[in-house]
């Protein structure tokens, strides 16, 4: 393979048969402390801040201290375990309630 030494002025001369350059972008981190009890009472605020967020902002959910969750929080996890860039640390009480769902989280 033969390699050709370029200068830095000719660096940003593209030529066409190069594949044009991918720019580098930093991914933010959101990080989404749940409370204990993520029931449908609570949710509205957890909503509207995920929905505020951009496409690709990561998101971390620390679920670890959920004691209490209903339908309505298990469905606003697998909406954010859609998303990309999302790690999703779930409580023992949330995986038994996927569980009986028939739900894996």
């Amino acid at each position: 393979m033969e390699v050709e030494w370029r200068s830095p002025a000719n660096l940003l001369r593209q030529r066409p048969d190069e594949p044009r350059a991918q720019p580098l972008h930093s991914v933010a981190t959101v990080k989404l402390e749940l409370p204990e009890r993520l029931q449908a009472a609570v949710l509205d605020e957890l909503v509207s801040r995920v929905q505020a967020l951009d496409a690709e902002e990561a998101i971390e959910v620390d679920a670890s201290k959920v004691e209490r969750v209903d339908t309505a929080g298990l469905q606003l996890l697998l909406v954010l375990q859609r998303r990309p860039h999302v790690s999703l640390e779930c409580s023992p009480a949330i995986t038994a309630a996927a569980r009986t769902l028939g739900l894996e989280l």
